[in-house]
């Protein structure tokens, strides 16, 4: 595993945490509405994530 394989599972378990943990408060009742821009945002990380890992194994198998 090299550092962009690491990464890019730090950055997918990190958004699935955030998610969660936004997803307890809203059922909590400590937000009064659905943060979209979260969503949005988790997305984008997580498919940054899903490039880097990509990547890492793309380079792992040419050497």
């Amino acid at each position: 595993m090299n550092w962009k394989t690491i990464l890019g599972v730090i950055l997918i378990f990190g958004a699935a945490r955030e998610l969660m943990s936004v997803s307890v408060d809203y059922r909590s009742g400590k937000l009064q509405s659905w943060p979209l821009g979260v969503e949005i945002s988790g997305a984008a990380v997580v498919a940054l994530g899903i490039y880097l890992i990509w990547k890492g194994q793309k380079q792992r198998k040419s050497l």
